[in-house]
């Protein structure tokens, strides 16, 4: 997931239409117009100036709704309650730096209000692509200069050093004092910048006092009064907005605490200290706390006493509270960067610090951007050369010499560096990136970064790249690596093409990869292949072939067999002689430690058990939304000895999901009370299974910290929704059971289990995949704690389903399709007959007892690979068995509400569906017979495979059978291809598609396989594919 704050960079075509519609039906929503046709309407202009132009324009009331949900959603901001009172002013319509500097003096007039000050936005016109940006240079409306001396102090404000710098080269003429108001640089339709001295009557200033100390005011401190931001980018569906300042108004410790006492500021805390009489010798003295709370306090009754708006830290920390109560009972959530929103003041004291936050990124927003200076293209190369110069005294040229010569000779002797990436869905990419880093540590410089917070346009800069990374879904890359995809991919494009504007070279970059992954899927760990190809695209040097980990084979013993490769690679290459005591180390890496109880303690907790939603928002680091169950209802015949479930939800708040037909809807199950009952019955040593409690561990500082892998919970909650017990138990688990047994005989045959692959995969085959709780029947001396079970034990993973339906005509439901998997659990023999008894899946078994009402957590996967074509005249093929059909009913549902509408509609569906036989699990029959008569469908193919005397006809036949008709409706009409099922029929599927091409395109395999990579390429051939998951 991406966070607040992250630097953004222009929007592709498709990214602005995904963000376009997601951002007009929120607007929409709010107005409570959702779904009508004024909405349908504008989403279809929005489509068509997209498809026309790539861009389109938000009316103004979007831009204001727009700008005021990006400061709803500012995870930094404390003050977000008066969201919905901000002004916004449209100014969109200027064209050079002139209007603008008249704008920014209205805003600057209006928000100052003679002291009652206002919060305000002004929005200057959006990037556009083949169009230099609208650009303020000021980080804020009003800075104070700050002023290099020969000396290397700084007389002013330290923090705008740099800027001062550029205006001088611009030809202005600070006065060299600690309170100088800079001028605002603008610069517009890729023009130089230009300098406008702002007013004086517009940059409100006040005067600073103190209410008992009189000399404060001799320190001749003041600060202005309108906190303007300017440097930010307002994104708003999909448009990106390069100039919007905003402004609130102060909380007092924003000057008297930073502005005023950090020492990379103003620095005034023991010149204040001092005058206070206060020992500054003595930290014992509390001599910084008592400056601080003295300075901050005279910003506040200096404000007031000027009649200037300013709240104070425990006021704004009351309010924010409410605001956050408030948003989790109508969004469900509320982003919120906890380090931001405490006070530097006092923190402990005030509401927020004692508060649970979640930091998630939300659209609209604000978000930081590549700073003006930077970016611009200087049409005057003189002024390029004044800007970016910098002058050195005598002084700190021979201390810069100095410097240089002693870290020449450090490089000669340092460690390489190592850069570890990791590309994550569930955590485990993660936790392999870190116990890497964690042994390679002993002989190199090593850093372990997300890839959604890695530029790969930096690649060329590291020396040794290792990537660890999974594969979701159909060979995509995970939530937290598509931004790295995307770029590494144009990249590696770029390079093909002769196109690139990376200068330097690649040659030197040496990296590996590792993918983790399953065999049950056909794209496994495709992701980590692409990564692979196209580093070496790119010029990369590979040192080790592509690490594959199952996750249902020894993936840990795959990554620590590959880990030791590459580390004994990287040595050899590097000269490292002093390999063996880490390599001996490396053996280790992934053995399962010893479980010690001593390590951890259990520590009632002061806080009450958060929500669901929240607490499950927190372990899993997304957004959730509460659905309630509306109905079920069952799709197979009284004849099936299976099931199938059409499970309808509807949103329980005013906040509900955006989606489009395609995408995936994330549950988030529950485990079955009667397993929950027998691990309860299992734990000793505790004194009530539903009081709150945290687990500390004590770390290497023999310091006891809290282990924050689950919120604060009572052992009963956190095995009902957040521990997997309906799994059989790891072998990293069962190692954990081998250390607390108090049989002999049990510890050694745990071992044995945990330590050897085969024996563990044919003893869960023989039992019949056994629960934890079965493990516990049989190996009875094994007795649970709460801390064995929040550290070790597994969490729940999410379960990912096709949405079957279209937010058009179902605008507060979600609908799924969810096959019962069910399996046969052995508890012994009888008569040489194994007995034992029926099992559900989690989340499908779930779904099968759940009441009408019942809450479901919910959150969307995009899955812009699998949306409906943008052209509606395309023919499409849609191609599914069994549950497989689950997306399509989104696709026709959004077709039937068009054609209601009166939309014209020229796509023409044809159908190929698999499943057994016609009376027994042909779910949706009827509205596909319906489909048929209304015109949606031109025509459906079924294969039913026990119809015919036992003979089996899949999808594959009836493609073969229609092989001419799909062949001209893909190649010669430009159709695309929908897949969706399970790997094996994709894989068929897959294999007559390529058969098709070559017997009607008479064509080789080869070129077969390239025309279906290439309709791969312009998402023309979508896969949603899917494995078996409980």
């Amino acid at each position: 997931m991406s966070v607040p704050g992250q630097f953004i960079g222009q929007n592709t075509t498709p990214d602005i239409l995904r963000s376009a519609i997601e951002f007009i039906d929120l607007y929409f929503q709010h107005i409570g117009l959702n779904g009508t046709n004024e909405h349908l309407q504008r989403v279809k202009c929005i489509e068509e100036s997209i498809s026309n132009i790539g861009w389109y324009d938000l009316s103004h009331d979007e831009l204001v709704f727009g700008a005021k949900s990006a400061w709803r959603n500012a995870a930094r901001c404390i003050g977000r309650q008066q969201w919905n009172t901000l002004e916004v002013f449209d100014r969109r319509d200027i064209s050079s730096t002139t209007e603008m500097f008249e704008a920014i003096c209205k805003h600057l007039k209006f928000a100052a209000n003679n002291g009652q000050i206002r919060s305000a936005m002004t929005v200057f016109p959006a990037r556009r692509k083949g169009q230099s940006d609208f650009r303020v240079w000021n980080s804020q409306l009003i800075r104070y200069a700050g002023y290099s001396t020969e000396e290397g102090a700084v007389i002013g404000d330290p923090a705008n050093v740099e800027f001062t710098k550029i205006c001088q080269s611009l030809g202005w003429k600070g006065k060299r004092g600690m309170f100088d108001v800079l001028p605002l640089v603008l610069s517009a339709n890729g023009n130089d910048p230009e300098l406008f001295e702002i007013p004086s009557d517009l940059a409100l200033q006040v005067p600073i006092s103190h209410p008992t100390f009189d000399w404060f005011s001799e320190l001749g401190l003041k600060w202005y009064a309108v906190p303007a931001v300017s440097d930010m980018l307002f994104e708003c569906g999909g448009l990106q907005f390069p100039a919007a300042p905003f402004n609130g108004w102060y909380m007092v410790t924003e000057i008297g605490t930073r502005d005023f006492c950090d020492t990379q500021r103003y620095n005034m805390l023991e010149t204040v200290a001092k005058r206070m009489n206060l020992d500054t010798t003595d930290n014992l003295s509390f001599w910084k706390d008592k400056a601080l709370l003295e300075t901050t306090l005279a910003v506040n009754h200096s404000f007031q006493a000027a009649g200037v708006t300013i709240w104070n830290h425990h006021t704004a920390s009351d309010s924010f509270i409410k605001h956050f109560e408030q948003e989790q009972k109508i969004r469900g959530g509320c982003p919120a960067d906890w380090v931001w929103i405490v006070p530097p003041l006092s923190g402990s004291a005030t509401k927020v610090f004692h508060q649970e936050m979640v930091n998630y990124h939300l659209s609209p927003s604000l978000d930081y951007q590549v700073s003006a200076a930077e970016s611009h293209e200087w049409q005057d190369a003189n002024m390029q050369i004044q800007v970016n110069s910098r002058r050195f005294t005598f002084k700190q040229l021979v201390t810069f010499i100095i410097c240089a010569q002693y870290l020449t000779m450090k490089a000669l002797v340092k460690r390489d560096r190592v850069s570890i990436l990791f590309g994550t869905e569930t955590g485990t990419s993660e936790k392999f990136a870190l116990k890497l880093a964690e042994f390679c540590r002993n002989l190199f410089y090593v850093e372990v970064t997300s890839m959604e917070h890695y530029d790969a346009r930096r690649i060329h800069r590291e020396h040794i790249l290792l990537i660890i990374t999974s594969t979701f879904g159909n060979g995509n890359p995970p939530e937290n690596a598509k931004n790295f995809a995307r770029q590494l991919s144009l990249l590696a494009k770029s390079y093909k093409d002769g196109t690139n504007d990376i200068k330097e070279s690649f040659s030197n970059v040496r990296f590996a990869v590792f993918g983790l992954g399953s065999r049950a899927y056909q794209t496994y760990c495709k992701f980590a292949h692409d990564v692979h190809q196209h580093l070496t695209e790119i010029g990369a040097y590979s040192i080790q072939k592509v690490g594959e980990g199952d996750e249902m084979c020894k993936q840990a013993e795959s990554f620590q067999i590959w880990a030791q490769e590459v580390v004994k690679t990287i040595c050899a290459t590097s000269g490292k002689d002093d390999k063996t005591k880490l390599l001996k180390s490396l053996n280790g890496m992934i053995k399962y430690p010893e479980w010690n109880p001593k390590e951890y303690r259990i520590v009632k907790s002061h806080h009450a058990e958060p929500n669901l939603i929240k607490s499950l928002s927190i372990i899993h680091q997304k957004k959730m939304t509460p659905y309630r169950l509306l109905s079920k209802e069952e799709l197979q015949s009284a004849k099936s000895s299976r099931s199938t479930l059409l499970i309808r939800l509807e949103s329980c708040e005013e906040t509900r999901l955006s989606y489009v037909p395609g995408d995936h809807i994330i549950v988030f199950p529950s485990n079955d009370n009667t397993q929950v009952n027998k691990i309860i019955r299992k734990i000793t040593k505790l004194d009530s299974i539903d009081d709150v409690i945290e687990i500390e561990q004590i770390d290497a500082g023999l310091n006891w910290k809290k282990c924050n892998r689950l919120p604060p919970c009572s052992v009963r909650t956190a095995l009902t929704h957040f521990i997997d017990i309906s799994a059989p138990p790891t072998q990293e688990l069962l190692a954990c059971f081998a250390t607390i047994t108090s049989d002999a005989a049990e510890k050694e045959i745990l071992q044995r289990l945990s330590n050897e692959f085969n024996l563990y995969k044919e003893t869960l085959k023989a039992l019949g995949d056994p629960l934890v709780s079965d493990i516990l029947n049989i190996f009875t001396n094994i007795t649970l704690s709460a801390q064995l079970i929040f550290t070790q034990f597994p969490i729940i993973k999410p379960r990912y389903y096709s949405i079957s339906s279209c937010p058009l005509a179902y605008k507060s439901e979600v609908h799924l399709t969810v096959t019962i998997q069910e399996h046969f659990h052995i508890n012994g023999l009888k008569n040489n007959e194994q007995i034992g008894k029926r099992r559900f899946g989690l989340c499908s078994g779930w779904f099968r007892q759940m009441k009408k009402g019942n809450i479901v957590p919910v959150a969307i996967k995009r899955s812009e690979e699998f949306h409906m074509p943008l052209n509606s005249s395309s023919p499409v093929i849609l191609i599914g068995a069994g549950a497989g059909i689950a997306p399509f009913r989104g696709f026709w549902q959004s077709e039937q509400k068009a054609r209601m509408l009166g939309e014209k509609c020229q796509s023409t569906f044809t159908l190929f569906f698999g499943c057994r036989h016609p009376d027994i699990d042909y779910i949706y029959k009827d509205e596909l017979l319906a489909l048929l008569l209304s015109g949606v469908l031109d025509s459906v193919h079924v294969a039913f495979s026990q119809k015919d005397n036992g003979r089996k006809r899949h999808v594959q036949r009836e493609l073969r059978e229609q092989s001419l008709t799909v062949y001209k409706k893909l190649i010669e009409k430009g159709g695309h291809v929908y897949v969706c099922g399970g790997t094996n029929m994709a894989r068929g599927v897959r294999q007559t598609l390529l058969d098709i091409l070559q017997i009607h395109g008479r064509m080789s395999t080869k070129k077969a396989e390239e025309i279906l990579q290439w309709l791969k390429d312009e998402n023309r051939y979508h896969e949603d594919i899917f494995g078996v998951s409980r």
